[in-house]
């Protein structure tokens, strides 16, 4: 038996609906795309503090960032790392408020609005201004070498840096400096007049260094 043209049409037709719906489709209503950025707490601060992160949108504009459920981070110990955050959306930029305050008080409360970026990796940091708490956001990056400490600095203040007797930049208040190389863990950096010891780092790795008047306050992995 013959099939006809508009049977077979029609086959096709159904056929093409059927993949559809199972799927073939791009941002399926059952399965929207999903996307997410990863954000790491550091309290570089002289108190227990807790991160919080609220995608900002028509129906959580009216929300206080402060509130219970956007908290991410809580109690995190003055000079720590709090754990990594991964943060999922369904479109492919969106806008957040990364927001700080005091564990105790909820006070000293600090809030960037920021764009996230699909696969965007960052560190969220606290640090002390005086007596203000301060908070800087910045991509997270390595520059790996053997037989060398590869670090960038944040810092609290305008401060000179000396490499290996070299001194060739400064820091900024609130602003992360590009990668400096290190050969002697223990006398190959000094930065503000202070010699900083690199001696708990590895050799061969990279590392975010957050500094003030009186010298390393903490170092973590990128």
């Amino acid at each position: 038996m013959k099939i006809s043209k508009a049977s077979k049409l029609l086959g096709l037709f159904m056929f093409t609906s059927l993949v559809t719906a199972c799927g073939g489709g791009s941002h399926d209503i059952d399965n929207p795309v999903s996307y997410d950025a990863k954000m790491t707490f550091v309290n570089a601060t002289d108190d227990m503090t807790d991160f919080y992160v609220k995608k900002t949108n028509s129906r959580s504009r009216s929300d206080s960032v402060y509130e219970g459920k956007y908290r991410k981070g809580n109690d995190v110990a003055m000079n720590d790392v709090g754990g990594t955050y991964n943060h999922k959306y369904d479109i492919a930029k969106v806008r957040v408020v990364v927001a700080i305050s005091d564990s105790n008080s909820n006070t000293d409360q600090v809030q960037v609005n920021k764009r996230v970026d699909d696969g965007d990796k960052w560190w969220v940091i606290a640090w002390q201004d005086g007596i203000d708490k301060a908070l800087t956001i910045a991509g997270r990056k390595s520059n790996n070498r053997a037989d060398e400490i590869n670090v960038r600095i944040l810092a609290d203040d305008n401060y000179d840096i000396v490499v290996e007797g070299d001194s060739s930049s400064s820091t900024q208040a609130g602003q992360v400096t590009g990668f400096f190389s290190v050969e002697s863990c223990s006398t190959g950096l000094e930065v503000g007049g202070n010699t900083i010891d690199l001696c708990d780092a590895n050799y061969g790795q990279s590392y975010l260094l957050v500094v003030d008047a009186d010298g390393k306050r903490l170092m973590v992995r990128e």
